[in-house]
């Protein structure tokens, strides 16, 4: 019995084998490295991403550290009840996180450094966001804390799946409820002590400097308590034999405590406008393109899509600019917006750029817009305005077609009385025919007031 006891006492100084330390260092690699998107995008990287990746990594991987710390802390009894001479439960506790701080956020920064470092051959301007990055860091280190703290006060097993599980939950549950329990256009207050956010950082702007040193300050305030907690259990715990810990023994948990109420008091905000050097412009022919300096390697991809629609439907458009979905110019009249979505592939960005210039050509935001002005929430829509719609997604997808993109409407679903009697009329012109039936119809498109029986005579 004396020498299974001190085999395990041998734990206490090695909480993990190398060859787990090695797991949990690959295992951590691996969640960072799926959590992080940076780089697995064939488009300009921006440093807003890049940033907010230190603290989206930590989705799966701060559960599993918490739950990788539980089980470090199993040792405890052993130290409680003597059964490693010499060895006082706080220096135990500093030993084990000695060792698997440093792994976990081994880890992490393994991962991370191949986007931190395409993000920097690749972004058109800026550079990491410190506080950021180290609100990430930090909050990893938080994990480790209170998983330790989680397997002091119960068995191995109880521990490990309490904070693995329990913390995947928090990590999915809080951006949820922030979204449920939050107004249009209000700060999402929790947000700012959330471990993570779920949601990519708009083009334009950037994380508040003041929330990221909160979330920093809240991390390091999570860990230290957690930390002062493990420590005073020396002669406290159930399994030891000893008494319950003592009340006050967890009086340090009141401080993040009350960080967190104040962050639900104050309700700071997230994002702020970024300080931005203007827009990227460039003509493609009648039509000036312009996309925030972020996105500056996409204006020769967005140049070519529109120049191949303006082949087909001619230099007299409706339209003469196309803009990045944040510009303050996206409501302006003869403006198309672009960059809703987020491409992986050089061949899905021109599609994007192809499919939204050319419905802007045909008409389709005009009639988005009168549907949201004319149409009650719930209503049909009239069979004019239906009609029209059906006419502007034809002549859009037509243009689509031809460019080798799938269309983005289906005018026969729109109108199936006479939409495939129209589309079979359209896909029969040659492109000159078609760019003629788009001039002469021109401003009943551009104002989502033509018909379908009209483009199919």
């Amino acid at each position: 019995m004396k020498g299974r006891l001190t085999a395990r006492a041998r734990q206490v100084v090695a909480p993990l084998s190398p060859s787990g330390l090695l797991l949990v260092l690959v295992v951590i690699i691996v969640l960072v490295a799926l959590q992080s998107s940076a780089g697995a995008h064939w488009g300009p990287l921006r440093w807003s991403e890049t940033s907010a990746a230190f603290r989206e990594s930590t989705a799966f991987a701060g559960p599993v550290a918490a739950a990788a710390a539980a089980w470090t802390a199993r040792v405890r009894h052993l130290v409680v009840c003597g059964a490693v001479p010499g060895r006082g439960w706080p220096d135990v506790v500093r030993r084990h996180l000695l060792v698997l701080l440093p792994t976990v956020l081994l880890g992490m920064l393994v991962a991370l450094v191949p986007a931190v470092a395409q993000t920097a051959s690749r972004a058109s301007v800026g550079g990491l966001d410190v506080l950021v990055a180290l609100s990430g860091v930090l909050s990893l280190v938080a994990w480790v804390a209170t998983g330790y703290l989680m397997g002091s006060l119960l068995s191995a097993r109880t521990g490990a799946a309490l904070t693995l599980f329990g913390g995947l939950l928090v990590t999915v549950a809080l951006p949820v409820a922030s979204d449920a329990l939050t107004a249009d256009g209000a700060p999402r207050s929790l947000y700012s002590f959330s471990p993570v956010w779920g949601m990519s950082i708009r083009v334009g702007w950037e994380e508040v400097p003041s929330t990221a040193a909160f979330r920093c300050v809240l991390a390091l305030t999570v860990a230290a308590a957690a930390i002062a907690v493990t420590m005073s259990l020396d002669d406290t715990g159930k399994r030891s034999g000893g008494t319950s810990p003592r009340w006050f023994s967890f009086l340090p948990l009141g401080a993040p405590a009350l960080l967190v109420v104040a962050a639900l008091m104050v309700q700071p905000h997230l994002l702020e406008p970024r300080d931005s050097g203007g827009d990227v412009c460039a003509a493609a022919g009648s039509v000036t393109v312009c996309l925030s300096d972020e996105e500056a390697a996409l204006v020769p991809t967005a140049v070519s899509a529109v120049s191949e629609v303006l082949s087909l439907a001619g230099e007299h458009v409706p339209v003469d600019r196309l803009v990045w979905a944040d510009s303050a110019e996206r409501n302006s009249p003869r403006t198309v917006v672009t960059g809703g979505d987020r491409p992986r592939t050089q061949a899905e960005y021109r599609a994007m750029f192809v499919r939204d210039f050319s419905s802007g050509v045909a008409g389709v935001p005009s009639c988005w817009a009168r549907a949201e002005a004319e149409v009650e929430p719930g209503a049909p829509i009239p069979a004019e305005l239906s009609d029209a719609w059906a006419t502007s997604a034809l002549v859009a997808s037509a243009l689509q077609v031809r460019l080798g993109v799938t269309p983005s409407d289906d005018p026969v679903y729109l109108d199936p009385d006479t939409g495939a009697a129209a589309a079979t009329a359209v896909s029969s012109l040659d492109t000159h025919e078609l760019r003629l039936m788009i001039g002469s119809h021109q401003a009943a498109l551009s104002a989502c007031r033509s018909s379908l029986a009209d483009i199919a005579r």
